[in-house]
């Protein structure tokens, strides 16, 4: 007598979104479990071997649990998929699957938990689990429990058996049971670090080929992609040690983002962040209010040390206004962010969420706050912009006197001009309070042709013969701004290197920054 096994059927269906037969068994929650306590033993390597490098276990091994707790913490913020709230949602939802591992797939053996525990370690609750209570088939004997985890999201799938009938599963392929289309293997390479298992009696062992009656076209199929997951998951063990994705709650939203250093700063000493965000309109989900569409966009900005110490945060919200029904493809939604730190080099972790479709964009990046000690002639980074002009209180992107709007896609279509802006600081007085002040630039394309030079005395720059402007302005702080126009340019992309003169000491301070043009 020979059996048909439908539970493949049902698992094979639910990933490929075919009906399927059965009920699934209900999959593991971990909403409602309560974590166990974090600590720094040579124990935790058990679960904290699929987070850590080895030189990484390495060094866990030679620390004393301060130094533990400070290697888990900078892991713990590299592996943080919010980095700019205070839940880490990673290391939570570690510590939810130890507990329900230690509870519930419990063994009496290293590591203190089953196959089906490094599972719920590595890779979360499966999206389908299904259980199958031991049998008695005439000719075969005792079938040992067995269960099916699969991974749709991961394209992965387990098959686990409990050989000894102790409620200690173990992977199928473990177990020395032949198998058609993959030979057995040893997955010690990768990090589990469980004992090699011993086989079981050969009494119960279990052959595909006498379980299955008959398989009609449909069901071979489904079987066959089932196999292929199978091999997926025991590659996963060596390729993806763990594996976690987190629900966002919405989908990705793009745009792009520069970091500029200035030297006004409300702290004396500190150095003036401003973080410039570019989004496309029609990107944004909007909603309608009286005569006008709106989009509202949540901002936040969280700068940590090297190593993940929080220095400063901003959060922001921005709303864009557009007449309703208006076409918005092409148009940009412009941001900023600001924050006064102490100069050095920072770790920035940005997210912004669209709030009515929540999606959500979230990035990591290093930046570096350039020093502006006084008394030293410095420039600020240069900013490419929309356009420079004087400014009102309450405007948006005020620069002292100037708003100046930001650019940070850093591609200027051909019908619009390319607008450059900088801050010289600490240059020199006359006696009447006045500095004297000349700029150099220099335009280069990136590519192996020559360079050019541009130049004007103001306004827009055209091809010249000259490079060099002169000005003056009251006070040690110069704001100034090159104009480019782009039908000077052929698609290509360019470096500006400015510098700033001090026409009274002698001194000079230069900085550089590329930009690109592209027809359209």
């Amino acid at each position: 007598m020979r059996r048909t096994a439908p539970f493949l059927l049902a698992i094979v269906a639910g990933c490929a979104g075919g009906a399927g037969t059965g009920t699934p068994e209900p999959t593991i929650d971990l909403a409602t479990v309560a974590p166990v306590a974090e600590t720094f033993t040579d124990e935790d390597l058990k679960h904290l071997g699929f987070l850590l490098t080895e030189e990484q276990q390495e060094r866990y091994q030679s620390l004393d649990p301060a130094g533990r707790a400070d290697l888990m913490r900078v892991v713990w913020a590299e592996l943080d998929p919010t980095p700019t709230t205070e839940l880490n949602e990673r290391k939570l939802e570690h510590y939810r699957r130890l507990a329900y591992a230690v509870s519930e797939f419990a063994i009496d053996r290293e590591p203190g938990w089953d196959r089906r525990g490094e599972l719920l370690l590595r890779y979360g609750p499966p999206d389908q689990r299904r259980e199958i209570a031991a049998d008695v088939v005439e000719g075969l004997g005792v079938v040992p429990p067995r269960e099916i985890w699969v991974y749709a999201r991961l394209g992965q799938a387990y098959k686990l058996q409990d050989p000894r009938l102790q409620n200690d599963f173990r992977d199928f392929f473990d177990v020395g049971v032949e198998h058609d289309t993959m030979t057995p293997r040893s997955i010690e390479a990768s990090r589990d670090a469980q004992r090699e298992l011993d086989d079981p009696t050969a009494s119960l062992r279990v052959r595909r080929e006498d379980l299955d009656d008959f398989q009609d076209p449909e069901e071979a199929l489904r079987e066959q992609r089932l196999e292929t997951l199978y091999a997926r998951g025991q590659e996963a063990y060596r390729l993806k040690p763990e594996v976690y994705v987190h629900d966002f709650g919405g989908g990705r939203l793009d745009y792009v983002f520069d970091v500029l250093s200035f030297g006004e700063a409300e702290e004396e000493g500190a150095t003036h962040l401003a973080i410039n965000t570019a989004f496309w309109a029609n990107d944004l989900t909007y909603f309608t209010e009286g005569a006008q569409d709106v989009a509202v966009l949540g901002s936040q900005a969280v700068l940590k040390t090297m190593d993940y110490r929080t220095v400063a945060r901003r959060d922001l919200v921005t709303r864009d206004r557009r007449a309703a029904g208006s076409a918005r493809a092409g148009q940009l939604v412009l941001a900023q962010l600001t924050l006064d730190v102490p100069p050095g080099h920072y770790r920035l972790a940005l997210s912004v969420q669209d709030s009515l479709s929540r999606d959500i964009g979230v990035f990591k990046t290093e930046v570096w706050a350039k020093p502006f000690p006084e008394g030293e002639l410095r420039l600020s980074d240069i900013q490419r912009a929309l356009d420079v002009r004087p400014g009102s209180p309450g405007d948006p992107f005020l620069r002292g006197p100037l708003q100046v709007v930001p650019y940070p896609l850093g591609t200027f279509p051909r019908d619009r001009d390319i607008y450059l802006y900088f801050e010289a600081y600490n240059l020199s007085l006359s006696p009447e309070g006045d500095c004297f002040y000349g700029v150099d630039f220099l335009i280069k394309p990136v590519a192996s042709a020559p360079p050019r030079w541009f130049g004007s005395s103001r306004g827009q720059v055209i091809p010249g013969v000259a490079s060099t402007f002169d000005g003056t302005t009251k006070g040690p702080i110069v704001r100034e701004h090159i104009i480019f126009d782009p039908a000077n340019f052929t698609d290509d992309e360019y470096d500006v290197e400015i510098t700033v003169h001090d026409r009274l000491n002698k001194k000079s301070a230069a900085g550089t920054i590329r930009f690109a043009v592209q027809g359209r």
